[in-house]
């Protein structure tokens, strides 16, 4: 009887030693789960951002001044469907639609899909900001793909003129959208 007794003393312990190793190990084989869960999500979103023609057509009205652009793919006429589009052109598409006597300025057909394209690109650069806030994503997933944007955007990349950036921005704050510019603004902070 005292044999059992002292080697019960001994399983105890050890079965609650092993114990707590496999609840630790089952977490931590849930935190890589979930890593791999989110690493996949961010994978995803990053590859419909990009699939996007008309946040790509953004992207490169951004990268590129003077370059034809593919505003109207519905078009049957090929030549139809690119535009040249220019800073300037960017610029006079992305004012306000009312101005300071609180006319209602109309856009032509150019100006509109110019406005289109951005406003795609800042839908889901406020969409990835809210990810990016409730730990959906990590930055680090998604810097490299976006910083060279991200950097024009907030003219640390010094391609585009002060009056398109403030174009850009006071585009951002009159539609209202503080995500894009709190996106902007902290990006590059850890």
């Amino acid at each position: 009887m005292e044999n059992a007794k002292i080697l019960l003393d001994w399983i105890t312990p050890v079965a609650s030693i092993f114990s707590a190793l496999a609840v630790i190990l089952a977490a931590w084989k849930f935190s890589i789960a979930q890593n791999l869960k989110r690493s996949e999500f961010a994978a995803g979103f990053m590859d419909d951002f990009f699939k996007s023609d008309k946040v790509n057509n953004a992207l490169v009205m951004l990268d590129w001044d003077d370059r034809k652009v593919k505003l109207f793919p519905e078009k049957q006429d090929t030549e139809n469907r690119f535009v040249t589009v220019t800073d300037e052109a960017v610029i006079k598409a992305l004012q306000p639609h009312i101005d300071e006597a609180s006319n209602v300025r109309t856009f032509d057909e150019t100006e509109t899909a110019i406005r289109l394209c951005f406003d795609s690109l800042f839908a889901r650069l406020s969409l990835l900001y809210t990810h990016l806030e409730t730990g959906l994503i990590e930055k680090r997933e998604v810097r490299p793909r976006l910083l060279f944007w991200i950097r024009i955007l907030n003219g640390k990349q010094k391609y585009k003129s002060e009056r398109y950036l403030n174009t850009l921005r006071a585009y951002v704050d009159f539609y209202v959208h503080p995500n894009v510019k709190k996106l902007i603004d902290n990006f590059e902070k850890k």
